[in-house]
């Protein structure tokens, strides 16, 4: 059995044009087309209203200047919605959010190495590093390949690896740097090390513009003020000069993309 959260007393679940369905012994729901209703104090300085119905506060981010040991308040888990539409998309019930209470017992299971492990490794011109230090691994259905950059060189260049079941890789020869599979080089700091820490590279399905297919933040630290700037492609090989720098931040940093704001 499993309740979700109360309105009045009483858990309600509204269905426009959706069922509620069980699928297994543990109880796993999928609910499609449906909304629920919560009771809910409303947020006194209210911002931005999500997709979900969740409001923001009025100052998002919260501004913090110092770390303790409690955990961050999240003030939509204090004020939830009064409504919650749960139409727009899947609802994995990974927490309690959606829960008020349940006999159903959420089991975590601890994953594998697979047996060809490490399927990506340094040769002898990569210095000893092949790390996808954020970067990213994407399967492509347009060439259907499975697509990764990692980072190598001591953080000099970004490299490029492709395969057909994400387990056995090749790096192809391009012509960034001919006879490599580098697709960046990286600047360097008056010591002589690299300035690239972390880096993003996102495969873009949405987007109307062939040449931005691909996205690339890459990071470079200077002095401990760390410059994100954000690079475009059309195949993930050859990539633009810096269209825009997304300003100063610390330690590693990433981007996704949000479909509900596009």
């Amino acid at each position: 059995m499993l309740s979700l959260r109360k309105f009045f007393g009483g858990a309600i679940v509204v269905c426009s044009r959706g069922t509620v369905t069980w699928v297994g012994d543990v109880g796993l729901a999928a609910i499609v087309g449906c909304a629920i209703f919560l009771a809910a104090a409303a947020v006194s300085v209210a911002g931005e209203t999500l997709h979900n119905g969740i409001v923001l506060p009025h100052q998002w981010p919260p501004d913090v200047r110092t770390l303790g040991s409690d955990p961050m308040p999240v003030p939509y888990l204090k004020h939830p919605p009064a409504v919650i539409p749960i139409d727009v998309g899947r609802q994995l019930f990974v927490d309690d959010f959606l829960i008020d209470s349940t006999t159903c017992a959420r089991t975590f299971h601890k994953p594998t190495w697979h047996p060809a492990s490490p399927v990506l490794t340094p040769n002898q011109v990569e210095g000893g590093w092949a790390i996808p230090f954020s970067d990213g691994v994407w399967y492509d259905p347009k060439d259907q390949l499975y697509k990764a950059w990692y980072y190598s060189n001591a953080g000099t260049s970004t490299r490029y690896a492709q395969s057909r079941d994400g387990i056995h890789w090749e790096k192809p020869a391009l012509d960034i740097v001919p006879g490599t599979n580098i697709v960046m080089k990286h600047p360097l700091d008056k010591s002589g090390r690299s300035k690239r820490d972390s880096a993003t590279v996102w495969l873009d399905h949405t987007t109307t513009t062939p040449e931005e297919r691909f996205k690339m933040m890459t990071m470079n630290c200077d002095n401990r003020l760390n410059e994100h700037k954000i690079h475009v492609s059309a195949d993930g090989i050859h990539w633009s000069e810096p269209r825009a720098i997304a300003g100063v931040t610390h330690d590693r940093s990433t981007f996704f993309h949000n479909p509900f704001r596009r």
